[in-house]
């Protein structure tokens, strides 16, 4: 997949204007020149080309803006020639210095519209790339995750799974179970790895407790819970903690490593996601291994 997405400019390829969007820039481009044409001498309404022209941005194409802003460059200087013929033909530097400042203010207006349209655009497009590549590996993950033969199988691949699906860069699965193993997930690793048993806290037995009791995603304190599993700091001062359950009861609960001290509504949202996933996952492993024992 491309890391860039592109803008296409003006072409065969870029969109016609909405009949009445083009109708109306032009109509206030006609509606600023007769005011500019009619005020008294000393003041200048050119000004208020700029106005069609935002207008042209916002609801517009690129293409349309263009014209618009060509048409109130021609409007300002047609507004020149207008104060010139009404002034005998006599050049005034003070006329020449304002419309040459209203012109160029509105070229500068226009390629700064266009500009950010244009970016807002390619963040856009850039956003559903990265919205495809999440569903990507969702779909990935999954295929890995359901392929697993045993309950211990399913620990694994989902562990390994971990960061891509959170877009983390590293979790724990820590079993809820006296004789369950931990793993620990690091985002580039090729696949899980187990984790030594931890030295005896009560604080942290303490909090599985807790959270156990709740089986709700929870937002939990970084170094009493991933730091504390992985023995070192992984760059958050907060950590995702994520109860997975299955028929036999509460499986593990999941520590996410979490870069601010903010959360989205869509991170919380593949979490729950994620822990029903995982749940039915370890649930299927079990029943395959009672199959293989009949």
């Amino acid at each position: 997949m491309n890391g860039r997405a592109t803008v296409p400019l003006l072409g065969s390829g870029a969109p016609a204007p909405r009949p009445w969007v083009a109708l109306l820039s032009y109509a206030m481009v006609l509606v600023v020149f007769i005011g500019d044409w009619i005020l008294p001498d000393p003041v200048i309404a050119d000004i208020a080309y700029e106005a069609p022209v935002v207008f042209a941005v916002l609801q517009g194409t690129q293409r349309l803006t263009i014209l618009t802003t060509l048409l109130g460059c021609v409007g300002i200087s047609l507004g020149w020639y207008i104060d010139l013929a009404n002034a005998g033909f006599v050049l005034s530097e003070v006329r020449i210095t304002n419309r040459l400042l209203s012109l160029v203010s509105l070229l500068i207006v226009a390629s700064l519209a266009m500009q950010l349209k244009r970016n807002a655009k390619r963040a856009e497009l850039l956003e559903a790339e990265r919205a495809l590549a999440r569903e990507l590996t969702v779909t990935s993950a999954l295929d890995r995750v359901m392929a697993a033969s045993t309950r211990e199988a399913a620990i694994r691949a989902i562990a390994g799974e971990i960061p891509a699906l959170l877009e983390t860069r590293a979790a724990v699965w820590c079993s809820a179970r006296p004789e369950g193993a931990h793993w620990e997930a690091l985002d580039g690793a090729s696949q899980a790895t187990s984790l030594p048993a931890v030295k005896p806290s009560a604080g942290f037995d303490a909090l599985m407790e807790r959270l156990g009791s709740q089986r709700t995603v929870q937002i939990v304190n970084a170094g009493e819970s991933i730091d504390y599993l992985t023995g070192k700091p992984q760059g958050g001062e907060c950590a995702l903690a994520i109860p997975v359950t299955a028929a036999a009861g509460l499986e593990a609960i999941v520590f996410a490593a979490i870069a601010g001290d903010h959360i989205d509504a869509r991170t919380l949202a593949v979490a729950g996601n994620f822990a029903r996933f995982a749940g039915t996952a370890v649930h299927q492993g079990r029943f395959h291994e009672n199959v293989d024992r009949l």
